[in-house]
């Protein structure tokens, strides 16, 4: 059954609307748990059938794609560390002991539904204001519940990124 999309507009830019995600609402003091979500990424493309599908994935699988996105970025955070932080007591990077440790640090401000398909299911970004790069955020890339990307906001909508995936996968089947 699909999903209702929430106030979905169309502009110059694409078709935009909001999708309600409250397992994100203690990263974040949105209240609502309503949140952004662009389709066809960086591209201006039709709302297809796809992308509806990829965003009653989304909600139906919000909890794994949560838990994927914190447990890839908690392992990868020390490599973040080495490339925002000075010293090692960097206020807005600190040490982090579990996953729990990044709620204060990232929070969900959009989502991207891109136009690179794949058996029916939409590549998706996830954007994050972060505590590391203010002017830039954060972003992760998926796949359904893969990481395909992580590193500043622009690795969550930039369709060449899924593009080369996708590529990559059809390549070795």
């Amino acid at each position: 059954m699909t999903k209702q999309i929430l106030d979905l507009t169309l502009d110059e830019f694409g078709y935009k609307g909001m999708i309600n995600l409250p397992v994100w609402n203690e990263f974040t003091s949105n209240s609502d748990d309503v949140y952004e979500v662009n389709f066809g990424g960086d591209i201006n493309s039709p709302l297809l059938s796809e992308l509806r599908d990829t965003y009653d994935f989304i909600v139906s699988n919000q909890e794994e794609i949560k838990n994927v996105i914190l447990q890839e970025l908690f392992e990868e955070y020390s490599g973040f560390q080495a490339k925002y932080c000075d010293d090692e007591d960097d206020e807005f990077m600190p040490d982090l002991t579990c996953v729990n440790d990044l709620k204060p640090l990232i929070s969900l401000a959009r989502v991207h539904i891109l136009d690179v398909i794949k058996d029916g299911i939409a590549y998706i970004g996830f954007e994050f204001d972060c505590s590391w790069d203010e002017e830039h955020g954060f972003g992760v890339m998926l796949f359904k519940n893969e990481v395909v990307a992580m590193g500043g906001s622009d690795s969550s909508f930039l369709s060449w990124i899924a593009n080369d995936h996708l590529n990559e996968s059809s390549d070795s089947n």
